[in-house]
């Protein structure tokens, strides 16, 4: 649970600071008898130059953020401390996510608030793809994860690319106005990467994860939950 304001958690210098809480932690667990350790990561570990499909074993960790650095240098300590301490560590590289509780100013919040309320919605071409995975689906990895036996880095993700501009006509046909969405009218940053997709061989193969909730099917429930909040 670090910092996550959408613009502000890329660049915050509270990144150190959660690199420490979360190293006090993991020392205190392991010194006081902990057996087996998993802690959230960000795809932002790996380099973004040319995108793709990115794979735990064969994609270069090269983050260009310091929240992305931070997340790569706290895996680190954590699985060298690990194996000195003989105890187990795993970390799981979370892809993008979304579902309730989201912090509002994020993409689908925004986009659903603004058409539920009737407003336009402000968006960019959304030609990007992204790993969307529904968020109690991320927890259902992270939980499997940790009773598992896997040890170091592990992609936590559908596998599976969908176009944001997808994404958002789906939000739109379900609640009915997708005419209210803009696209165009927010650029694309320059350094976006157009594909960014992860490997999930490991999770699936080694950890056993399989995934319940189809993106479809987790924003109709997001949906559903910023409706009973809105209207």
């Amino acid at each position: 649970a670090w910092e996550a304001r959408p613009g502000i958690y890329w660049t915050s210098e509270t990144n150190l600071d959660w690199v420490s809480a979360s190293l006090e932690l993991i020392k205190a667990f392991y010194d006081n008898g902990g057996l087996r350790a998993v802690a959230a990561g960000s795809c932002a570990e790996y380099d973004w130059t040319a995108g793709g499909v990115l794979s735990e074993l064969t994609s270069p960790a090269k983050p260009s953020t310091l929240y992305g650095t931070a997340k790569l240098g706290c895996a680190q300590m954590m699985h060298a401390f690990a194996l000195q301490k003989k105890a187990s560590f795993s970390w799981g590289r979370v892809f993008f996510t979304f579902g309730p509780y989201e912090y509002p100013q994020r993409l689908v919040p925004t986009v659903i608030q603004s058409l539920l309320k009737g407003e336009i919605a402000h968006t960019s071409s959304g030609e990007q793809i992204r790993d969307f995975l529904y968020i109690e689906e991320v927890g259902r990895a992270l939980v499997e994860l940790l009773d598992s036996k896997v040890e170091g880095p592990v992609n936590i993700g559908s596998g599976k690319g969908v176009r944001i501009s997808d994404m958002l006509d789906t939000l739109g046909l379900s609640i009915g106005r997708q005419n209210l969405i803009e696209k165009r009218a927010i650029p694309i940053a320059p350094n976006e990467p157009p594909v960014l997709v992860a490997d999930v061989t490991r999770l699936i193969k080694e950890v056993g994860f399989k995934q319940k909730v189809s993106l479809l099917e987790g924003l109709e429930k997001t949906v559903q939950w910023w409706q009973a909040r809105i209207n």
